[in-house]
């Protein structure tokens, strides 16, 4: 009987081989990784602009002047109030204005579509708050009047640190208008 030639397997081949595959496998993940953070920044990036594109072609750039009408509210909503600040009053001319005279609702039905996320819905809420009270003038805080009743605590500290409504512009990626700068899109 012949005996079968014994072929020579170096030591380490298996291990080194299983070594490789497995060095493979993770630079094939890493790869992956990277395409999946690509196409999400790309993905932000589009959210982004078309909200930006949205808010500035929103009524809430377009507010008419209501100084007048802002004062016969407060008057007619607080006859002996005279000038004191009464925040129910400013809260419901707010919200008028608001339901009213923007279109708000599909500003934030546009952001849930997207799925834009916390920080570019919160700031478009905020920049659009921030826009009513300024524009006419109101006696409340766009951050509570954006994030009421304790709402507020789940914001990004950014809001906090600077003028909340340029924050929120800087965010969405349009200036504010009334400076003096020109309303833009994020290129």
């Amino acid at each position: 009987m012949q005996e079968m030639p014994v072929q020579a397997n170096p030591e380490g081949t298996e291990e080194r081989q299983l070594l490789e595959a497995r060095e493979a496998r993770q630079e094939a993940r890493k790869a992956q990784l990277a395409r999946d953070r690509e196409q999400a920044e790309a993905r932000h990036v589009e959210v982004s602009r078309q909200v930006a594109a949205s808010v500035l072609a929103s009524s809430v750039h377009a507010l008419p002047q209501l100084g007048p009408a802002v004062t016969r509210a407060r008057s007619a909503l607080n006859p002996d109030a005279g000038d004191l600040d009464h925040g129910e009053t400013e809260r419901a001319i707010f919200a008028h204005i608001l339901e009213k005279l923007t279109d708000y609702a599909g500003l934030m039905r546009m952001l849930n579509r997207l799925e834009a996320g916390f920080e570019l819905s919160a700031a478009v809420k905020i920049y659009v708050c921030c826009r009513i009270i300024r524009h006419c003038q109101l006696r409340l805080d766009p951050l509570e009047a954006a994030f009421p009743a304790g709402a507020r605590a789940t914001l990004p500290a950014a809001f906090d640190a600077g003028d909340p409504e340029q924050v929120a512009a800087a965010i969405i990626g349009v200036d504010v208008p009334g400076t003096n700068s020109a309303s833009s899109l994020r290129a």
